[in-house]
């Protein structure tokens, strides 16, 4: 992978980009004869050419980058050749990512390992990080978004609230301003299903003290518990058949810093807890510290959740557990 050198902290989703198409995974993507001018084409349609503009067209690392940016956008690829090196790149991208976010939260890099994870929802759903979340619907592409705001509708959670509690009347309603836009009674029951049936969690942490000392061991209680039944098997244009998955995160966003990470799966219910060291933190003069505990979904845009988690960093706890030892 030899990445462990390139990767740093404070990494945007295009740096970790560049990073993952660099990877030497990717170095048997061919690229072959006369492909250096297919590449060179493919470069003006995508989002990020200008970083491209001087990439040599003929490395693989750079037509990885193409493959990636067009998959992200659906930009019809050249030839069909292209698709099946689109595959290929598709087979290694989420594992290679994986290492990336294990060799970020290592070094405790809370923006980096953010971005990775980012990164992987967006290979999952072909969509990148910014567009409207219900585009990862199927059938439902940017001009269909706007039927949606007519319902104050701007994003996946707020679209399974509207389906979950709306009144038929009103359900039917948005069918029929999505039927103008094109769509079939079909096609808009399949948008509608598929939402109902993503992974909605119920997420409540719980801590036995927030006083801490300056070299003191924290721990953070989590239940998760899914609202809604459903299939673990994502719904993506993904090539490959895949699990839904979950990162449970703990940090500290105004420090940069990531002090745990584990990995879950939200069935019914879920109890698990993330150990962290308040000598990873800066104590600021007053003790107060805000960390961040997120739930980050590995294969859906827009379900990420974060709950902010404030504590006080103090001596005098630690000298108290110290008598308490004694």
């Amino acid at each position: 992978m030899m990445f462990a050198n390139s990767i740093g902290d404070e990494m945007t989703i295009p740096e970790v980009l560049a990073i993952l198409s660099d990877a030497t995974e990717f170095d048997e993507v061919p690229v072959r004869h006369n492909e250096d001018k297919l590449n060179a084409e493919l470069c003006e349609h995508v989002r990020m050419k200008d970083s491209l503009e001087l990439a040599n067209m003929e490395l693989p690392s750079t037509k990885t980058q193409l493959l990636l940016q067009a998959h992200f956008d659906s930009i019809p690829l050249p030839i069909s050749d292209y698709y099946t090196d689109c595959k290929m790149v598709m087979d290694q991208a989420i594992r290679v990512i994986q290492a990336m976010v294990d060799v970020s939260a290592d070094s405790g890099w809370l923006a980096t390992t953010l971005s990775c994870m980012s990164l992987i929802q967006m290979i999952v759903q072909a969509k990148w990080h910014d567009a409207s979340t219900l585009t990862t619907l199927p059938n439902i592409d940017d001009d269909k978004v706007s039927a949606f705001a007519q319902f104050k509708i701007e994003c996946l959670p707020e679209l399974v609230h509207f389906l979950s509690t709306a009144s038929r009347r009103r359900i039917g309603e948005l069918e029929r301003r999505l039927r103008a836009k094109g769509l079939t009674q079909g096609e808009c029951s399949k948008a509608f299903s598929t939402a109902s049936s993503l992974p909605l969690v119920n997420v409540n942490w719980s801590m036995e003290t927030d006083v801490l000392g300056p070299d003191a061991e924290g721990e953070v209680n989590v239940v998760l518990a899914r609202v809604n039944s459903g299939s673990l098997k994502v719904v993506s244009p993904f090539p490959k058949p895949k699990s839904e998955g979950h990162w449970l995160v703990l940090g500290c966003p105004e420090q940069g810093e990531l002090l745990a990470l584990k990995r879950v799966t939200a069935r019914r219910r879920t109890a698990t807890a993330l150990t962290f060291y308040t000598e990873d933190l800066d104590v600021p003069d007053d003790g107060y510290v805000t960390l961040c505990l997120y739930l980050i979904s590995d294969s859906y845009v827009g379900l990420d959740q974060e709950y902010s988690i404030r504590i006080r960093i103090d001596a005098a706890a630690e000298s108290g557990e110290d008598d308490e030892a004694e």
